[in-house]
């Protein structure tokens, strides 16, 4: 079936299930977060671009942007929060650029922050400032449409052709 064919779920998920399978077989310890970045850089552009929406999706809507961080997927913010503007996801990049923010008040660079993620936890202290970016996240889907701005800007790289 011709990626033309397919719904914009179906299209994400054949993406999301194929960089899962890569990072499945590539990944044999989750633990070192080196290698699990290094695999996730082995993806292509638009499996990575799925990857990291889906995955800043998946662990806000479940347990806020603090489990989102928590569990080491916050490493990947500051890529994930240019491959938000690089689709025009613009409010959903505004809440990610906020929790950021919030999380590295220390305003380390993209690689120390992304290592600091990989070993900490997120300070209990900003846990409310991050619940009330959760509950305006929870409420994007009204203003917002990320699956078909990830979808349009999969159908129209020049790689899915």
């Amino acid at each position: 079936m011709s990626q033309e064919n397919l719904s914009n779920t179906e299209l994400i998920d054949k993406l999301y299930n194929s960089a899962g399978e890569h990072l499945r077989s590539a990944v044999t310890d989750w633990a070192n977060y080196a290698h699990w970045k290094d695999s996730v850089n082995e993806l292509d552009d638009t499996q990575k671009a799925v990857y990291l929406i889906g995955v800043l999706n998946q662990q806000v809507l479940n347990g806020g942007f603090n489990q989102y961080f928590d569990n080491s997927y916050g490493m990947f913010g500051y890529e994930t929060l240019r491959v938000l503007r690089t689709i025009g996801a613009t409010a959903t990049a505004d809440l990610l650029e906020q929790a950021l923010k919030l999380v590295n008040y220390d305003q380390l660079s993209e690689p120390e922050f992304s290592q600091y993620i990989a070993n900490n936890l997120v300070d209990d202290s900003i846990g409310d400032e991050l619940g009330q970016l959760d509950d305006q996240y929870d409420e994007l889907d009204n203003s917002e449409d990320l699956e078909g701005l990830l979808a349009n800007w999969i159908k129209t790289e020049p790689n899915m052709r």
